[in-house]
């Protein structure tokens, strides 16, 4: 009887690439102004219950989300710290699992037993010549898992809802 190897884990980065109708500048600000994040911020049906940032170098977030009713998955919150950041071209920071306090929590606490406890993002913006941008969202290093389909879905999702948002504030 042979023994049985275990398997390896295969990674990746999940990479989602959108075009906005609309400036770097517009589409920075959904990042970097707490109000705007929290209109967009979560999957469709999530909300934004808590959204504390300070988006320079060093500094700390919260994010928590609000659940659709009849949800019962986990909803943990993310915190962190910004590592980099250069406006309306580069936003970099390290996310961790944490309760709606900002108290880290492992991925099991979390309930995303499939993730890593912290992990790293990073979000480009790049301006077009006819007014439009290119943002670029990365979660780094990630199991190639269903949680990993489920994150990616969720932020596309998470980006139509910034979408809806542009539009509305340009009228």
């Amino acid at each position: 009887m042979s023994e049985q190897q275990p398997q390896a884990e295969f990674r990746s980065d999940m990479v989602v690439t959108r075009v906005f109708d609309a400036p770097v500048e517009e589409v920075w600000r959904y990042w970097a102004e707490p109000e705007r994040f929290a209109r967009w911020w979560g999957p469709t049906g999530f909300g934004v219950a808590k959204a504390d940032m300070d988006v320079r170098v060093g500094r700390k977030y919260l994010w928590c989300m609000t659940p659709p009713e009849g949800y019962l998955g986990p909803n943990p919150g993310n915190a962190g710290t910004f590592t980099e950041v250069v406006p309306g071209k580069l936003l970099r920071y390290v996310t961790q699992w944490s309760d709606d306090q900002g108290k880290a929590l492992t991925a099991d606490e979390a309930g995303m037993p499939d993730m890593p406890d912290d992990f790293s993002e990073t979000v480009k913006f790049e301006a077009l010549p006819d007014g439009r941008t290119i943002m670029t969202y990365i979660e780094h290093d990630l199991p190639v898992n269903l949680m990993f389909a489920y994150s990616w879905v969720g932020m596309w999702q998470s980006l139509d809802k910034m979408e809806a948002a542009l539009k509305a504030d340009r009228g």
